[in-house]
């Protein structure tokens, strides 16, 4: 999308300054850091507000309906990436599309139900390591992106690259459609008050207040404060290899892409790993705790080793830094174990939109043009 976009704002700042020659980097990358981070945000505002509502939704009708119509949200801002791509539409068409997504809700809402389908079937001891597989999933596969979009681009262009991908949500909805269904609890039909009282804002103000007093609600702090570092180090690490170290956006493609394979690998061993170094099985606070360790140390090592060993120390510090994501399927069990199988939906829709927050205080446009622009 950053790429796409930066195309897109180039054309667009020829066109308005009547130039023939290629427009200045800088005003095109003022200009892209701009539309992106209004892309992310029109896309992840309306999924925080329904997102409440959409778990309720798949508390009641099922996990099944729910993630496919999440999935059919989020193929809209694809295909409309295509269309913008093959028809030639302004770049306002994308917070179109993403608004539409956003509104169904999109992606985070579809994670937050496939982790409700698995609570419905695994008991609250055994949630963690079974959210860790899932996290582990989808981290060793967003390690696709950085290694094979730009040579897909480049041989195929943009409308085919996202045609295809729009295509393979289509396929993941139709293999939740034969999925068998989950071992939900059946539910009684809600009165309208209480699908009121879903609004997300609310339903998080509600139970924060209810679990001050079961001693929760640090979690929920917690659990913003790892994902918003979770986002931002990597990205204000990239903006420092490239301005300081001249990384090249092939070289941050690679290092992207060993990121994510790293991050799967520790969010699958991780628990294994502290279960041996305890002696025992680690709780899931313990989870929490152990992940800390990763990142603080991995900032103090890159601020204070000598420059000329930093750059290897980018990628022999990986394991460090992807501790940070050991304690997200932890926290995830935690915040399912606090409610019960009547409301797994609802609870982990709450997180989901509470996860998707750093997206709305720390924009990602400008970082990923700083870093991508050439």
């Amino acid at each position: 999308m950053t790429v796409f976009m930066r195309d897109l704002t180039r054309a667009d700042v020829e066109r308005m300054t009547n130039k023939t020659v290629p427009a200045n980097a800088t005003s095109v990358t003022r200009l892209t850091a701009s539309r992106l981070s209004a892309v992310s945000v029109s896309s992840s505002l309306p999924t925080v507000i329904v997102a409440g509502w959409a778990g309720k939704f798949s508390d009641r009708f099922g996990r099944r309906l729910c993630a496919v119509l999440a999935l059919a949200g989020g193929v809209v801002p694809i295909a409309g990436a295509a269309m913008v791509a093959s028809c030639s539409l302004p770049w306002w068409w994308l917070l179109v599309f993403n608004i539409s997504s956003g509104l169904g809700g999109g992606f985070f809402v579809f994670l937050a139900t496939s982790f409700a389908y698995i609570a419905d079937g695994v008991p609250p001891a055994g949630r963690g390591s079974a959210f860790a597989w899932l996290d582990a999933a989808i981290m060793g596969v967003g390690a696709l992106a950085p290694a094979l979009g730009g040579q897909l681009i480049k041989r195929l262009g943009f409308a085919w690259v996202y045609t295809g991908c729009a295509g393979i949500v289509v396929l993941a909805a139709l293999l939740i459609v034969c999925a068998p269904p989950s071992a939900q609890p059946a539910v009684p039909p809600y009165a309208w008050s209480e699908w009121a009282a879903s609004f997300t804002p609310s339903l998080l103000l509600r139970r924060m207040r209810r679990d001050l007093r079961g001693g929760l609600s640090w979690a929920y702090v917690a659990f913003f404060l790892t994902m918003s570092a979770n986002f931002t180090i990597p990205q204000i690490f990239l903006l420092y290899a490239e301005q300081l170290l001249g990384w090249s956006a092939s070289q941050i493609g690679d290092w992207l892409s060993i990121h994510f394979v790293v991050n799967a690998l520790v969010v699958f061993a991780g628990n294994p790993v502290a279960s041996l170094l305890l002696g025992r099985r680690a709780s899931h606070i313990e989870m929490v705790r152990f992940s800390l360790v990763g990142p603080v140390t991995f900032g103090i090592l890159l601020a204070a080793l000598p420059s000329q060993t930093i750059p290897h120390f980018c990628y022999a510090g990986l394991p460090l830094l992807a501790l940070g994501f050991v304690s997200i399927p932890s926290f995830r069990a935690i915040f399912s174990s606090a409610r019960d199988a009547a409301h797994q939906g609802e609870q982990l829709s709450l997180i989901a939109a509470l996860e998707s927050l750093p997206q709305l205080s720390f924009p990602q446009g400008q970082r990923s043009c700083d870093i991508l622009v050439q």
